[in-house]
């Protein structure tokens, strides 16, 4: 059977670095939400909508990542403890 194979340790790295993009992603609004209220054009108050509209997609997606890479990390964390528990059986 072909597949890829991760270790716990990639697993981590993948989910630190998601954490960190969605905090960039969040300062970014942040910045864009003041730059909207110092605006008086309309058309640039859309444009500006968008990109946050683009930016909050991009971020679900991010916590949809989030949610996954953390629930791997607990399926090997729960794995190791049924191979431990396993082993003690077989002492």
């Amino acid at each position: 059977m072909y597949g890829i194979k991760y270790n716990q340790r990639d697993i981590q790295e993948r989910l630190s670095y998601e954490i960190n993009y969605k905090k960039t992603l969040e300062d970014k609004i942040a910045l864009m939400q003041k730059d909207r209220l110092r605006v008086q054009n309309d058309e640039t108050k859309t444009i500006i909508d968008g990109a946050i509209k683009d930016i909050e997609n991009r971020m679900s997606k991010s916590v949809k990542y989030i949610e996954l890479y953390s629930n791997l990390i607990e399926e090997f964390i729960i794995g190791k403890r049924k191979i431990a528990s396993y082993y003690d059986i077989f002492k």
